[in-house]
């Protein structure tokens, strides 16, 4: 909403909005972790750089990117068959179209909307993981 411009009042009255705006704990929670950088934030909103944070490379919200994951197992196996890389490659559609992964500022990790590791029958739908991440794991992004 705030990318296409849409009025405040849109904005506040979205369900999305309203769930925390009527949660107090969260609220507090949410002015707490903003009000010490509300001028970074404020920057950041105009322009989309953040002093305090662009050195953090992998702060932000990663999608899954079915080419790039196409060619890294082409790399892996430069033999296989187009056949399989099709079925492959319609696999990890169905299976990670959805999933992404977010970095935040406490240095959680947060991988969304992934298969099961091992897929079991009662274990057949999507996961939310959980982890932390370290400076030196992201030393090397480009």
């Amino acid at each position: 909403m705030r990318s296409k411009r849409e009025p405040i009042m849109n904005v506040i009255h979205h369900p999305k909005a309203q769930a925390i705006l009527g949660n107090p704990d969260l609220l507090r929670t949410i002015w707490t972790t903003v009000v010490p950088d509300l001028k970074d934030l404020t920057v950041f909103l105009q322009t989309a750089k953040s002093a305090k944070y662009d050195s953090e490379r992998i702060l932000g919200r990663w999608n899954f990117n079915i080419n790039v994951s196409m060619a890294a197992y082409r790399r892996a196996k430069p033999n296989v068959p187009s056949s399989k890389m099709l079925e492959m490659k319609k696999w990890m559609i169905g299976a990670f179209s959805k999933a992404n992964f977010v970095a935040t500022v406490e240095h959680q990790a947060i991988l969304k909307n992934v298969p099961p590791l091992k897929a079991t029958p009662a274990n057949t739908g999507v996961q939310t993981m959980q982890g932390q991440w370290q400076a030196w794991m992201v030393a090397n992004i480009t």
